[in-house]
């Protein structure tokens, strides 16, 4: 496999492969948006693999307005709590949501190399610590602020993505009426 690239990203299917391309295509304060909703999508499906029960209405009660799991930071925090993601990733995606609402809410010129994003990329623990399939040998440091944002998206939807996977797998094997 080679090392990571900013093009190396695990796809669910074509509108993934599309909404990837876009991403890599885009501006950083674009790619930033795009990519943190997308994060932002996974992390839904993977509270959703947890929910016992499904109703007509779910997504409109629980995921949209003021439903409780309808923002980024509502999404983070309680897939903290049951265990879906760990500390690094807790800390990693509270930094690319305070990243993604500095390029949403900043009424002036910003990119990956301005000073509080450049600054929040570097704080970002993912991209020095993940090894394995994801990011093969050689483990050059990934320096670049885009590309430790990247990763960190990249990563953390692959892992929501199996994850999920896993727990819709498994439904059935134990339930009850």
């Amino acid at each position: 496999m080679g090392k990571w690239s900013p093009r190396t990203w695990a796809i669910q299917d074509t509108s993934d492969a599309e909404l990837i391309g876009e991403i890599l295509r885009q501006t950083d304060r674009a790619a930033g948006l795009i990519a943190a909703e997308f994060v932002s999508e996974r992390l839904k499906q993977a509270i959703v693999a947890l929910f016992l029960h499904a109703w007509p209405k779910r997504d409109e009660e629980l995921f949209s307005n003021r439903g409780p799991f309808a923002d980024f930071s509502a999404r983070i925090a309680t897939a903290y709590a049951f265990g879906i993601i760990g500390p690094q990733t807790h800390h990693d995606l509270n930094l690319v949501r305070r990243i993604r609402n500095e390029f949403a809410h900043t009424l002036k010129p910003l990119d990956f190399a301005s000073a509080p994003i450049a600054g929040r990329c570097s704080e970002l623990k993912l991209p020095d610590e993940v090894k394995g399939s994801f990011r093969p040998p050689p483990y050059d440091q990934i320096s670049d602020p885009r590309d430790r944002y990247l990763f960190v998206c990249g990563y953390v939807m692959s892992q929501l993505m199996a994850f999920t996977r896993l727990k819709r797998q498994s439904e059935g094997l134990c339930e009850l009426p």
